[in-house]
């Protein structure tokens, strides 16, 4: 295509194009007799050092596999080098290009699969979008013909279609492809931050986060409109079944990074400027230094201070809820009161903490939230809390069930331990 486009329109494709794709990985694959041990359906990984191996099992037991390999250079360009049988033992093939080019067709001429998205294998993805670009082709032609009165389409026509598939498939593969491209980096450990991803983080992590991760980029699949589709229950709709598609929240995230940002200055205000403003925040430390108050009665704050290490640091705790030793009523209702208004933000917090979506989030940490909220004011942090969330959950796939789940032990124990700890 490039050729004939270049022929007949001298520019229409960059020169540089072809010279651009680059290559950083090898793949050696091979089918191998059935060994036993390995069933349909089963499938290793296993990460190394620039080196990934995939061993997966298709119908009577037999296996096929994978080796992909880091290059010592990447390889520009689309033509490869050839490698004799010699060669095979260190490289097979280069695999990896990483590149969806800028133009599907050319006249009535369109590109379809890897000759215009070509995936890392490690994805699995490359057969799904070449049929997935092909349905979306086969459709918008489908259209057209209806659309025409004489049931045919002339060259322009036919150019429209193309650029519909153009316009809706290249941002979904270009998603996937570099979906694929970070799944192959981590996995062979590219460099020590994502070999600490991969071993360290990734195996203390929920099934349904991991299983949210490697999915967000492959849901939302063109589905056909003139196929017969089976209609199988299910009880999640697909993006198409609902009445608005998902898409990312940008006119909300705005209102609410506003909202938030407000009642944080509105906070400040109320609860710094003024009593520094005012010396009502100076009286105030000043009657805990000297442990009385207005009616000349005494207490005794709890002791922290002699605490080794960490004392100076838990002593605002005791100033946040006066304990007293003497009994004063006043300062155990205070107290009370405090920790009944705030149950349900803290609540909340540790609810938030426990949802799958926020495993590898600031909002995991709730406890830190809770601490900071009593050393500074809630109504500084509970803004900071929810502004966090609010970007956090900012992609549609936050929303998922599987991402918004709670294990049912963690859901069983929130509400003793918020009762015990407050």
């Amino acid at each position: 295509m490039w050729g004939l486009a270049n022929k007949l329109q001298p520019g229409y494709i960059p020169a540089t194009v072809g010279d651009s794709v680059p290559s950083e990985y090898g793949c050696i694959f091979g089918i191998s007799r059935t060994t036993g041990d390995i069933k349909a359906t089963q499938v290793h990984l296993t990460h190394m050092k620039d080196v990934t191996l995939a061993v997966m099992c298709g119908q009577q037991d037999r296996p096929f596999w994978f080796c992909f390999f880091k290059l010592e250079k990447p390889h520009y360009g689309i033509r490869l080098p050839r490698y004799s049988k010699d060669d095979e033992l260190r490289i097979v093939e280069q695999n990896a290009k990483a590149q969806i080019t800028e133009q599907f067709y050319f006249e009535r001429i369109c590109l379809v699969g890897d000759s215009v998205h070509k995936f890392n294998p490690i994805s699995g993805q490359g057969g799904n979008s070449a049929i997935e670009t092909a349905t979306c082709l086969a459709d918008n032609l489908f259209a057209a013909l209806n659309a025409s009165r004489d049931k045919a389409l002339d060259t322009a026509q036919i150019r429209n279609v193309f650029a519909a598939t153009q316009s809706t498939r290249r941002a979904r593969t270009q998603a996937l492809v570099k979906a694929s491209i970070t799944a192959q980096r981590i996995s062979a450990w590219e460099n020590a931050a994502l070999k600490f991803l991969d071993t360290r983080v990734a195996p203390r992590l929920d099934t349904e986060v991991v299983i949210d991760q490697a999915s967000e980029p492959i849901v939302g699949a063109v589905r056909s409109r003139f196929l017969p589709l089976s209609t199988s229950p299910h009880t999640i709709p697909y993006d198409d079944e609902l009445h608005h598609a998902p898409r990312p929240r940008k006119l909300s995230l705005l209102v609410a990074t506003g909202a938030y940002l407000g009642l944080l200055a509105i906070g400040i205000y109320h609860l710094a400027y003024l009593p520094l403003k005012t010396g009502t925040l100076e009286k105030v430390l000043g009657d805990i230094r000297t442990k009385t108050i207005e009616d000349g009665s005494s207490f005794t704050l709890l002791d922290l201070e002699s605490v080794p290490i960490i004392g100076p640091m838990l002593a605002p705790f005791a100033t946040y809820f006066p304990a007293t030793e003497f009994g004063n009523l006043d300062f155990y209702l205070l107290t009370f009161y405090l920790s009944i208004s705030e149950f349900v933000i803290f609540a909340i917090w540790t609810l938030e903490s426990c949802r799958a979506r926020h495993q590898i989030s600031p909002l995991r940490f709730a406890l830190a939230f809770g601490a900071l909220s009593h050393v500074s004011a809630i109504g500084f942090i509970a803004q900071l809390f929810f502004l966090l969330e609010t970007f956090t959950t900012a992609s549609p796939s936050k929303f998922w069930p599987t991402s918004r789940r709670v294990a049912p032990a963690d859901a069983q124990a929130i509400l003793p331990a918020m009762i015990v700890a407050r």
